[in-house]
């Protein structure tokens, strides 16, 4: 897992290019996010390879998601609360 949470560019710009077609910058938001969001999960699950597999999970719904891409104005916050949605959910079906 990638340690810097420098981004390779600002997010506005890689989010413009992919909602204008670019689809070779998914994988520069996935490098940029996936580190961050992992670790931002793990403090809510408390598991390493689950919230591995949350973040992946993240990124595979925004995928498949494309004609809605024009409806998320900031994508730093969506992928934050989606997982934390999925991060909750996880510790909640855990829990019962």
């Amino acid at each position: 897992m990638k340690t810097s949470t420098k981004k390779s560019k600002p997010v506005e710009e890689t989010w413009a290019g992919l909602c204008n077609g670019q689809e070779e910058e998914f994988s520069a938001l996935f490098y940029d996010y996936y580190p961050a969001l992992c670790r931002f999960s793990l403090l809510i699950t408390n598991d390493f390879k689950i919230s591995n597999q949350l973040i992946i999970d993240v990124f595979h719904q925004l995928w498949n998601q494309k004609s809605d891409w024009k409806n998320i104005y900031h994508i730093d916050s969506y992928l934050y609360l989606r997982a934390y949605q999925l991060s909750k959910e996880c510790v909640l079906k855990r829990s019962h």
